[in-house]
C-alpha cells in the first residue's frame, strides 16, 4: 500500500458507525470526513488524498441500493 502524502488535504470517507474514527479525525486540520453516501467529484477532486475505511469502502462498492435495502421495511 502506498504511503499517505504529505500534501495539504485529506478526505476520510468512514461509516456513521465508526465513532473512532470521527472523534479522531474532525479536530485534524485540513481532514474532510464524510460517509459513504456523501461522497461526491467536488470533494475528491479537492483533496491530495482519498482514504476508506474498509467499512466505508465495501459499502460504497455496494452502491446505494444496498444501504436502501438496510434502512427500508419492505
Amino acid at each position: 500500500f502506498g504511503k499517505i502524502s504529505e500534501r495539504k488535504n485529506l478526505l476520510l470517507v468512514a461509516e456513521r458507525s465508526d465513532e473512532a474514527a470521527w472523534l479522531s479525525a474532525r479536530n485534524l486540520p485540513r481532514v474532510h470526513i464524510l460517509e459513504p453516501g456523501q461522497l461526491n467529484t467536488y470533494d475528491v477532486l479537492v483533496s491530495d488524498d482519498v482514504v476508506f475505511t474498509q467499512a466505508a469502502f465495501e459499502s460504497f462498492v455496494a452502491g446505494p441500493q444496498a444501504n436502501d435495502k438496510e434502512g427500508s421495511d419492505a
